[in-house]
């Protein structure tokens, strides 16, 4: 997982040059997890992957994802974040994954249902998020390949001292093979 933080781009190509006036750099994830829908009481954080699912009968799965902010001048303009994720298994058809700022602070877990530490995060009590997403991006079929996410706008919030507790990353339209 990868979010890429371009700071002040004087010459506006997203691109690094030494000359420009940036920070740029990629954020460390500092937690990640996913919850399953049909083991709502379980946390899946010992997983090496994280899953994203739309699946009917009420089979979805979500990613949560958290990453440090550095300290970034007050003056620097933040232009470009994105979020990457690489796709290993890919879906059966097209479909469009949103990614939510979460609004509340969760627990990464230790990957059992016996809710230890307190408060792990598990499908039945997952962090709240924003009301609409951040952003969406179209997922094809085609597995390994990196999927990017605008989160742009998150980003210059976190550094402008809105929580920062991650995101969410879920298909757009749940319960949907």
């Amino acid at each position: 997982f990868t979010v890429f933080v371009l700071v002040n781009d004087v010459d506006g190509n997203d691109a690094f040059d030494p000359t420009d006036d940036i920070a740029n750099g990629e954020l460390v994830v500092i937690k990640d997890s996913w919850i399953n829908e049909t083991s709502p009481g379980s946390n899946n954080w010992t997983a090496t992957t994280l899953r994203v699912r739309s699946q009917n009968d009420s089979r979805n799965r979500r990613a949560l994802i958290q990453f440090n902010m550095p300290e970034i001048d007050a003056d620097s303009e933040v232009t470009k974040a994105t979020l990457r994720l690489f796709m290993r298994d890919a879906p059966s058809n097209n479909r469009t994954y949103q990614v939510f700022r979460i609004t509340q602070d969760w627990v990464e877990g230790n990957g059992e249902s016996d809710n230890n530490p307190e408060g792990e995060v598990r499908w039945d009590n997952q962090p709240t998020t924003s009301n609409d997403p951040t952003t969406t991006s179209p997922v094809d079929t085609v597995a390994f390949h990196w999927v990017e996410f605008d989160v742009t706008a998150d980003v210059e919030a976190f550094l402008s001292g809105t929580g920062n507790f991650g995101w969410l990353i879920k298909d757009s339209t749940e319960s949907e093979s």
